[in-house]
């Protein structure tokens, strides 16, 4: 293990939902924090931190979600949005429920809400973080 290893931390998610209620939490904090995604390849991931080290939270998604996400800037969540509840364990169908709340680029500005949360999309083109399988 590297010397920097050592503050990295992974969780993986089963589904994206999962990951995305982390990721709802992070904006519903008293800090009101805007967590970032990240997309590398067919990994979704958004970091956060520790007193010590950082958390990577991360889950994979098929090819077909990536390309999707590939088109778009922002997820849009609604904080009792009911979709991130699980409704079992069929991946593909929670998947194609996330794609439904992507804003494309060619929408310049998301919608306002009092109880939504945009959360960005950044691709990445190469990543130095080994996820674990």
């Amino acid at each position: 293990m590297a010397e920097t290893d050592e503050y990295l931390i992974y969780l993986k998610y089963k589904t994206i939902t999962e990951m995305l209620r982390v990721i709802s939490s992070f904006g519903q904090s008293t800090l009101g924090l805007t967590p970032t995604l990240y997309l590398n390849d067919q990994t979704l991931f958004v970091l956060s931190s520790l007193r010590d080290g950082i958390i990577v939270n991360y889950t994979t998604i098929t090819q077909e979600s990536a390309i999707k996400l590939k088109r778009c800037d922002w997820i849009e969540l609604e904080e009792s949005d009911d979709k991130l509840v699980n409704k079992g364990d069929n991946v593909e169908e929670q998947e194609a429920s996330v794609l439904k709340k992507l804003i494309p680029k060619e929408k310049k500005q998301p919608k306002s809400g009092i109880h939504l949360l945009y959360i960005p999309l950044i691709k990445v083109e190469k990543t130095s973080l080994k996820f674990p399988p």
